[in-house]
């Protein structure tokens, strides 16, 4: 029976704490949607490796075509885009 691997296999304990090591915790602070989603193959692991600026930047053109949130609020009353002017003396020179 010890020389089987998988009748000797000691099964993993149940977390405790908050998830960690690609698991999920099963503490009232953890995320089912997360562990749902993970193992949809929905959540990538490759996070770590983008750029940030990079990943928000790819949905810049989708944005400017298609506005959603905030330009269709002011479409009626404020059809012209307005910027505040500066306060600051040093950005008019």
């Amino acid at each position: 029976m010890l020389k089987d691997p998988a009748k000797s296999h000691k099964p993993e304990l149940p977390m405790t704490g908050p998830g960690f090591g690609g698991r999920v915790g099963t503490t009232k602070g953890s995320l089912l949607t997360q562990y749902l989603l993970k193992q949809g193959g929905m959540i990538k692991e490759t996070w770590m490796d983008e750029d940030p600026r990079e990943a928000i930047l790819k949905y810049a053109d989708v944005a400017a075509k298609e506005p959603k949130f905030i330009a269709p609020a002011y479409a009626q009353t404020q059809p012209e885009t307005v910027f505040a002017k500066s306060d600051s003396e040093n950005e008019e020179k």
